[in-house]
């Protein structure tokens, strides 16, 4: 069974977009609902038979997100989608490759970039 668009708490919205999980954020979200968000795109990918999953947080402000924030984020990153291709689009000012860094450490196949066709052009490398 494919899964179309899932859209929950009009804050977030994932699609299958050809071979890509993609899921678009607009608002600044909890670790802990980031970690739902990431189980939903694994979910979708799996029934998909989908590798890559890219997640736009390109419209979200993170400047109050904490160095443990994007330290939980990259374990759950690693634990979730140790067998997937993922990119994330965030806005320039907000990347200091920390959460990617802990990912990739720990088996993960991540990129952070501040450009949507970096982000596809990586994933499709």
């Amino acid at each position: 069974m494919l899964m179309n668009a899932i859209v929950s708490e009009n804050y977030y919205q994932i699609d299958v977009s050809g071979d890509t999980v993609v899921c678009l954020v607009s608002k600044r979200i909890s670790v802990d609902e980031f970690c739902h968000i990431m189980d939903r795109m694994v979910e979708t990918a799996q029934v998909n038979g989908i590798s890559k999953i890219l997640v736009d947080f390109s419209k979200v402000d993170f400047s109050d997100l904490t160095v443990l924030e994007r330290h939980k984020v990259g374990l759950k990153v690693a634990e979730v989608w140790r067998n997937k291709k993922a990119a994330a689009v965030v806005q320039k000012e907000y990347i200091n490759k920390h959460a990617e860094n802990v990912a990739n450490n720990r088996g993960g196949n991540v990129f952070v970039t501040d450009n949507y066709k970096e982000a596809v052009n990586w994933l499709s490398k």
